[in-house]
């Protein structure tokens, strides 16, 4: 079998069946689709086992208790029979040809395959823009390394990426992530990082095939202070670990340190929201304070000061 598509499932019954169906129409056959249930309380899986009674491709693959998302894939390709792993978060698509173009790239043994992503809804053209590297050849040498982390807009994470299985695993193994730690945040570009660092050759199909819904709501759109404490937790936990590689392997400082830093700036960011939100609120009883004169209100934003950890402006 050509193709493994994995899918980690969790609570994604609003969008799951449309990424199902974006796979099972694909214009190549050779496939087969893993469905990895995390252990949600919707109707996913229950969506999923339907479309499974109507084509065998589709399987499901349930962990014992919710692992998260990178668990959840690791599990996937562990369990997958292609020679080719295609990660697919259950909220995108693939356009209907993704497959096959991408099959014309493998006439020789390729460890990545890179194409494009077209997000939606639509933004301004400038920042819709989704960037591949120009790269020099095939090899994945430090010249290589520097077009993909120069590339501007380029994913550094798994969309619009397809992986040979075996250096898939290889990554995994090396990274060696205990399943007690639960990674939903920057996951994938710990596992890009020491992919590139394990892989010796990379293919482009420059075409925009993996389709990229941003859903209002989500955490990385409108997330609550505590979520984005979590989703800041989660990015610093993975910049940790990939620097971890980086001390711990000889001359691959030009892999990974790219990827820790633009981690921490990613961090930084979520910093800002968070300060944003602090003196939002602290406006907020400012304003009541002077309108009202009640000294409960000055009580309260005092209170509110208190409990808000230090926050760092510089």
């Amino acid at each position: 079998m050509k193709f493994s598509i994995v899918l980690p499932a969790y609570n994604v019954g609003r969008y799951i069946e449309r990424c199902l169906l974006s796979c099972i129409y694909q214009t190549y056959d050779e496939i087969e689709i893993i469905v990895v249930d995390d252990c949600g309380q919707d109707d996913s899986i229950d969506q999923v086992k339907r479309i499974a009674q109507i084509d065998a491709r589709v399987k499901v693959v349930r962990n014992t208790k919710n692992m998260g998302t990178y668990h959840a894939r690791r599990m996937g390709a562990e369990f997958a029979a292609g020679e080719y792993i295609l990660f697919l978060d259950p909220d995108d698509e693939l356009k209907r040809d993704t497959l096959e173009l991408i099959s014309n790239k493998l006439d020789d043994k390729k460890d990545i395959v890179v194409y494009g992503v077209e997000v939606l809804p639509e933004k301004r053209f400038y920042q819709n823009r989704t960037g591949l590297p120009k790269l020099i050849s095939e090899h994945l040498d430090s010249k290589n390394i520097k077009k993909i982390f120069s590339a501007k807009g380029f994913n550094l994470g798994t969309a619009g990426k397809v992986f040979n299985r075996k250096v898939l695993l290889t990554a995994y193994r090396n990274l060696n992530v205990p399943e007690s730690l639960r990674l939903v945040f920057a996951e994938d570009q710990l596992l890009f990082a020491e992919i590139l660092n394990v892989s010796s050759n990379i293919s482009l199909v420059n075409e925009r095939l993996y389709i990229y819904h941003t859903n209002i709501g989500s955490v990385t759109q409108v997330g609550t202070d505590e979520a984005l404490k979590y989703m800041k937790e989660q990015v610093e936990i993975c910049a940790s670990l990939i620097l971890d590689r980086a001390n711990s392997c000889r001359g691959v400082a030009h892999i990974f340190m790219p990827v820790a830093n633009r981690l921490m700036v990613d961090a930084r960011k979520i910093d800002i929201r968070l300060s944003d939100s602090f003196f939002y609120n602290l406006r907020s009883y400012f304003f009541i304070i002077r309108k009202s004169k009640k000294i409960k209100y000055l009580l309260r934003i005092m209170v509110y000061i208190i409990s808000v950890k230090k926050i760092k402006l510089v």
